[in-house]
C-alpha cells in the first residue's frame, strides 16, 4: 500500500467516524462517495463537518462566485 493510498483510507476512516457521530447511520449514497472521493474532497468535506447542520450541507456543491459590481455592457465605458 502507497503512503497516498495509506492517509485516503486514514481520512476516509476518521470522516465516517465524524460524519456517524454527528449525523447517525450514514445513506448508502455517502458511504459510496467517501469511498470514490480523493483526498482533497474528504479533506474538504471533514472541514465542513462542524459547521453543517445536516448531512448535505457537507457535501454541497459551492455556488459560482458572482462579481461584486455589475459588467458594463460592451462598448459603454463604465464609471
Amino acid at each position: 500500500m502507497s503512503i497516498e493510498k495509506g492517509h485516503q483510507e486514514g481520512e476516509t476512516v476518521l470522516l465516517r467516524r465524524l460524519l456517524t457521530q454527528r449525523f447517525g447511520p450514514l445513506p448508502d449514497g455517502v458511504e459510496q462517495r467517501l469511498h470514490a472521493a480523493t483526498v482533497q474532497d474528504l479533506e474538504r468535506w471533514a472541514d465542513r463537518v462542524l459547521d453543517a447542520q445536516h448531512l448535505d450541507e457537507v457535501f454541497r456543491t459551492p455556488a459560482p462566485a458572482t462579481p461584486e459590481a455589475p459588467v458594463p455592457p460592451p462598448g459603454s465605458r463604465g464609471a
